[in-house]
């Protein structure tokens, strides 16, 4: 029998309540064994496991078709870790302070997060200015942005 490469299920169920993200599992797990192990590993073990898979949580928060190069920007973690706390999930200390003060700067700012696909990094903060921003108070403008719709920073 070729040797385990995940701690048990219950393990892994324990980190993903303790609001660890899959990538954030896959690191520890390949501290702990010794070898690498990648999120989709652990995101198959865990839906295995009978934890709901984590696109379903965020559809509400993240709308848009995300490309995989933006897949690790901060406003993105950041949407996710909103869902999880609305959900009741635990989060992280560390992310809840981070979410908070976004949070508190969008608030500050008049501003939501929006989306690009064509342009780097992908997500962008902009004035609340449309009748569909803020969807169910989730500081976010629905629709994709367009490129030309960018204002160039000097």
């Amino acid at each position: 029998m070729p040797p385990r490469l995940l701690p048990p299920n219950h393990d892994l169920l324990a980190m993903l309540n303790k609001g660890m993200t899959h990538q954030q599992i896959a690191d520890a797990v390949s501290e702990q064994m010794g070898r690498r192990v990648s999120r989709a590993t652990v995101t198959s073990a865990l839906q295995r496991a009978g934890a709901p898979p984590a696109w379903e949580k965020v559809t509400d928060h993240v709308p848009w078709v995300v490309r995989t190069r933006h897949h690790h920007e901060a406003p993105l973690r950041m949407l996710r870790v909103l869902a999880r706390r609305r959900e009741g999930a635990p989060v992280a200390e560390s992310e809840q302070l981070r979410l908070d003060n976004l949070l508190k700067w969008l608030a500050e700012n008049n501003a939501v997060i929006a989306y690009c696909r064509d342009h780097d990094p992908g997500f962008l903060y902009v004035v609340a200015d449309e009748a569909g921003d803020r969807p169910d108070g989730i500081p976010i403008r629905p629709r994709l942005i367009e490129v030309s719709e960018i204002i160039a920073e000097d």
